[in-house]
């Protein structure tokens, strides 16, 4: 099996999570409870299925200078998401116009992701 064991398992491990959750959550809170099992279900089949392919491969690893990029972008998008006072579908676009803008402005774009946006921009 390889690797794929290792995906196997982050998946099990993930689905249970989000049984977990929903059991917990949707009988006490209802549909927001559901919601936010879905949530926890989401975020831990992301770290799950990241641990599995990092574990044993450091080429796999994030730059941690890159990580902290990224995460003051999203932390300033979901500050002006929060505050902006329009509709739901207005603060989604305007989340995704924003955090694209800042992964721009911070250079937190990988290169394999800037040469397909620009190829003429390609290092090679």
């Amino acid at each position: 099996l390889g690797y794929y064991w290792r995906l196997l398992a982050s998946s099990t491990v993930a689905l249970v999570a989000t049984l977990l959750a929903t059991i917990f959550l949707a009988h006490s809170d209802g549909a927001t409870g559901a919601a936010i099992s879905m949530i926890v279900g989401e975020a831990v089949t992301a770290l799950a299925m990241f641990g599995s392919l990092a574990w044993g491969r450091p080429e796999f690893l994030p730059n941690p200078d890159r990580i902290m990029r990224l995460l003051a972008a999203a932390i300033f998008t979901a500050a002006v998401v929060f505050l902006l006072p329009a509709p739901s579908v207005v603060r989604a676009g305007a989340a995704a116009v924003v955090y694209g803008a800042l992964l721009l402005l911070f250079r937190a774009l990988p290169e394999e992701v800037r040469g397909t946006l620009w190829p003429a921009r390609r290092l090679s």
